[in-house]
């Protein structure tokens, strides 16, 4: 009978270490694994970030390629109008102050520019002188026209000769300015400007 006993603790002893054994096996297992996916996630998170960090650099570089290819098309096509701008003066002399009338331009930037135009000369090379001495922003090359204040007209670019916008154009002297790209609500008023000089015009 003791010895029954003996081995009734025994098995009792020896199941109670196997379950203790198992518990700490399973804690570090668990633990392990809770290691191992911190460390994944750790990974995976760093990794979002170098990647997005990589774009940011990427973006910013074609971006300032962008901007690259913009200001070289711009001189370029800057350079263009310049160049067509000179030659269409080149082919019309300066008249005398006897025949000519002076025609004076305030820029945007606060430069003036002056000079003798014939009443046959085309609209086309007042814009041409503004051309060679104004220098606009990008995307607007062309994008503004002449007006004069005193009275109110605007003088078309590329349409007829200086005298078809008689008789405001009759003055030895006449100052006009630039008119940058004109709000959407100003179009109607414009167009009726316009349309005045048209009606009013001598040809």
């Amino acid at each position: 009978e003791l010895g029954g006993d003996n081995t009734l603790n025994n098995n009792g002893s020896t199941s109670n270490v196997s379950s203790s054994s198992a518990s700490i096996v399973n804690h570090t297992t668990t633990t392990t694994n809770n290691i191992l996916q911190q460390q994944q996630s750790d990974y995976e998170a760093s990794l979002a970030k170098d990647r997005a960090k990589e774009l940011d650099r990427r973006e910013r570089e074609a971006q300032v390629e962008r901007e690259r290819l913009l200001e070289q098309q711009y001189q370029e096509e800057r350079q263009e109008l310049v160049a067509n701008a000179q030659q269409l003066l080149d082919e019309y002399e300066e008249p005398t102050s006897e025949e000519g009338i002076k025609l004076a331009v305030q820029l945007p930037d606060g430069r003036k520019i002056a000079r003798r135009f014939k009443p046959q000369d085309p609209t086309a090379l007042l814009y041409a002188f503004v051309d060679v001495h104004y220098l606009p922003q990008r995307d607007s090359l062309t994008d503004y026209r002449l007006q004069s204040l005193h009275p109110m007209f605007h003088v078309a670019r590329g349409q007829g000769t200086l005298a078809d916008h008689r008789p405001h154009l009759t003055d030895a002297q006449h100052k006009l300015y630039v008119d940058l790209a004109p709000a959407a609500g100003n179009t109607e008023e414009s167009a009726g400007a316009e349309s005045d000089v048209e009606n009013s015009s001598v040809h």
